[in-house]
Formats: structure tokens, sequence, C-alpha cells
């Protein structure tokens, strides 16, 4: 019976040897593999604060994509040489520099208005920025906003616009004249 004993002892103890080995290799495994994924994000990282610190523009998705790789890759910022405050003045001068380009643009080119003005005012409010800091004014943006064409003839023919008694004399005056305003009008 010791013999049985000693036998079943022997094959535990290998068993568990065994088993200990095992997650002695599958935990260095994860660790290499962690130090691998690691290094890798640390690589992406570095790349993405270097964009940001060159192309002002890219700010904005490229400091997400930072935030997110740090967060995949278990790193901080302090590992990749950068610190929040440096990422919020960078974010902001980003937005800053996106809304100058949509007012240069809306300057230029006015047609465009409601597409740019919609996006000028979203990065304002996201950078935490007034028109005065990109240069200019409600008044400014009010004089490049797009004025509504008036079709008066049209409009002659609208029955509230008659009620209201703008065209209203024409249909009294007993003249022919086609046209909207009255030329016999006094």
């Amino acid at each position: 019976m010791k013999k049985v004993f000693i036998i079943y002892g022997i094959y535990v103890l290998i068993v568990s040897i065994s088993i200990l080995v095992i997650v002695i290799v599958i935990t260095l495994l994860n660790d290499l593999a962690t130090k691998e994924t690691r290094k890798t994000y640390f690589v992406s990282v570095q790349k993405n604060l270097d964009y940001i610190r060159k192309y002002p523009y890219a700010r904005h998705f490229q400091i997400e994509s930072l935030r997110k790789n740090l967060e995949r890759g278990g790193l901080s910022l302090t590992d990749i040489g950068t610190s929040k405050k440096e990422l919020e003045e960078l974010f902001i001068e980003g937005c800053k520099l996106r809304a100058q380009r949509y007012i240069r643009w809306i300057r230029e080119k006015p047609s465009q208005y409601p597409t740019w003005i919609k996006r000028l005012r979203e990065r304002l409010k996201e950078g935490d920025l007034s028109l005065d800091d990109i240069g200019t004014s409600e008044e400014e943006l009010r004089s490049l906003a797009p004025k509504p064409k008036l079709d008066l003839k049209r409009m002659a023919q609208t029955p509230c616009f008659l009620q209201q008694g703008v065209f209203y004399f024409h249909s009294m005056c007993n003249c022919d004249s086609q046209n909207a305003f009255c030329a016999g009008v006094e």
C-alpha cells in the first residue's frame, strides 16, 4: 500500500510541476506579447504626436487617435514626452487655425456660407474661442451672409403679399401694365 501512495504522490508531483511550468511559460509569453504590443503602440503614439505638432489642421482627429492608442497600449502622456496641457494647447491652436481657415473661405467664397459658418462655429465652440480670437465679429459674419434674392413679380402674385397691400393697388389702378410695379399709379 505504501508503494501505491508513493507512486501516486510522485504522479501528483509531476503533474503539479508540469502545470506550473505551463503557467510560467504562458505568463512569460503574455508578458513578451504585452511588451511587443506596448512597443508597437509607443511607436504609433509617437508618430501621432509628431504629426500633431507638425500639422495643426489635422490635430482634432489625431489627438483622438493618440488618446485611443495611449489607452490601448497602456501608455501615459509622460511615456511619450508630452503633457495634458500641451495637448490642450495644441488642440485649441488647431481649432483656432481651422476656424481662421473657415472665415477666410467664407470671405473668398460667400456662396458656401452655410457650410463654412456651421463648421466655423463648431471649431469655436470646441476650442472655447470667440470671434475676436480669430479676427472677426458677428457684424462681419452678418455682412458676409448671402442676401435672399427676391422675385418681386412672383411675390406680387402670392395672396398673402396682396393682402398686405404691397401690390394690392396695382389691381385697382385699371392700367394694362404687366409689370408688378404699376406705372399708372400716381
